[in-house]
């Protein structure tokens, strides 16, 4: 058909076939400009077949949609070309490893014999191995994001005492507090199963133990389904610290997802492009505030938490001295006392059965709060903390900042990012601050976290 845009014909299928040197500054600079064009092409095509495009596919004869194309996305490289601003670092944890790896790969390419003649078949091929030279860690150690478990570099703040589940007043509440009504006890696709052959036992039982000093343990006989583990990991933080995050992969494929959730309205950043004030007599005054180790403060249910279950269990010689393995023998001794109990007041006790045949036996850990890289904990997040700040007010329905929303007139507005509030006020050039709708809206909200 003529109106059909996808797969995009390659515009030129000769701007690879000449170099690049002696060229002039301007024809050099047009020259990378339509090298470009055919890369985004390829990538586009790609994102839309799912594999590389046929050599019929991208030799076709544009058609009229397809030049209109063209010529935008020809635009749209001229334009971002003429920026010549620097970036210090590429923002995100993932823009850290790509930096790092693409050194690496690069410096391999350079010094590898194999690639100086690209068009000969190497007689010993070299393997890739990375320089550990290159990039040290104890120089660049924002480059390296991701690290092994160091429960030395652990650092917690929350004490996951704050009871999420009061302020969840949608269908979040029911997954939050009984996450089994979310499994669908499916055969997992061998792509889904993490790796965790390479955890390290003595630091798990070491981030058990720092869990249980902050109140963050708690400790389960079997995972809530055979082999749903999940394994741990770091992210570099600070010069002294890292962050901890759970690979949930195999928990979050043993579940359903509810579909859209209170996330898609997140607010974005270019909606503040919209606020309005009068001129040359107004200005925009804005505030933030952001919870300290958010997911860390959240209470969760004993059901829940079996769902954060570490890859190893621990003897209670081992556990000895936890909080947690004192929690777990009192609650054993406590179910004994009532097994003959009335079953309305027991119930069945299906699932400590065993264990309270067999004593006192081998545990497995689990993190208490959220475990950040729980496919729900941003759902969770964003609507139990939007109704602790409307039950205060602070996020009316004519202020707020949806995402795929109209933005309000003002000259209020406030918005909520998981567990980032802020609130931005159009006031007088010549008041004061402290009488401004942010710093009101601050201080309310520091009274109510």
């Amino acid at each position: 058909m003529s109106t059909t845009a996808f797969p995009l014909p390659a515009l030129d299928l000769t701007v690879f076939a000449g170099g690049a040197p002696g060229l002039s500054r301007k024809r050099l600079h047009k020259l990378g400009l339509a090298r470009a064009l055919h890369v985004v092409v390829l990538a586009l095509d790609f994102r839309f077949l799912g594999r590389f495009p046929k050599d019929e596919e991208i030799g076709r004869e544009p058609n009229a949609v397809q030049l209109s194309i063209f010529e935008r996305l020809r635009s749209s490289l001229a334009v971002c070309g003429t920026v010549r601003e620097s970036f210090l670092f590429a923002p995100g944890r993932s823009g850290s490893l790509s930096v790092s790896s693409l050194m690496q790969l690069e410096a391999f390419v350079s010094s590898c014999s194999d690639f100086e003649a690209p068009y000969v078949k190497a007689t010993d091929p070299a393997e890739f191995h990375e320089d550990p030279s290159l990039l040290p860690l104890e120089e660049f150690p924002h480059l390296f994001p991701y690290r092994d478990l160091d429960a030395s570099r652990l650092r917690i703040t929350g004490r996951g005492s704050w009871p999420l589940e009061n302020y969840l007043h949608d269908p979040l509440w029911l997954p939050y507090v009984e996450p089994a009504f979310l499994r669908h006890g499916l055969d997992l696709e061998c792509s889904d199963i993490v790796w965790l052959c390479f955890e390290k036992r003595d630091e798990c039982l070491s981030f058990a133990k720092a869990w249980d000093v902050r109140g963050l343990l708690t400790l389960s006989e079997a995972p809530w389904v055979p082999g749903c583990l999940s394994r741990l990991f770091q992210v570099y933080k600070s010069e002294g610290h890292d962050r901890l995050i759970g690979d949930r992969r195999i928990p979050n494929s043993c579940e359903f997802h509810l579909g859209e959730g209170p996330s898609r309205h997140l607010p974005t950043g270019q909606m503040l492009t919209q606020l309005t004030v009068e001129r040359f007599s107004e200005q925009l005054l804005g505030s933030v505030s952001d919870i300290c180790d958010f997911y860390r403060q959240c209470k969760v249910f004993p059901e829940r938490a079996r769902t954060n279950i570490v890859p190893f269990s621990f003897s209670a010689a081992e556990l000895a001295g936890t909080d947690a393995l004192a929690s777990f023998e009192q609650d054993l001794r406590e179910r004994r006392k009532r097994r003959k109990g009335r079953r309305f007041d027991v119930g069945d006790e299906l699932e400590r059965e065993k264990a309270l045949e067999s004593g006192l036996g081998s545990y497995f850990p689990c993190f208490a709060p959220l475990f950040q890289s729980d496919h729900f904990e941003v759902e969770f997040a964003q609507s139990g903390h939007g109704a602790l700040l409307k039950g205060e007010g602070l996020l009316l329905p004519d202020e707020q900042l949806f995402g795929h929303a109209v933005v309000p007139f003002g000259p209020r507005w406030t918005g909520l990012i998981i567990d980032d509030f802020f609130a931005i006020g159009a006031r007088p050039t010549c008041s004061p601050k402290t009488d401004s709708f942010a710093f009101k809206a601050l201080a309310r909200t520091r009274f109510c976290s």
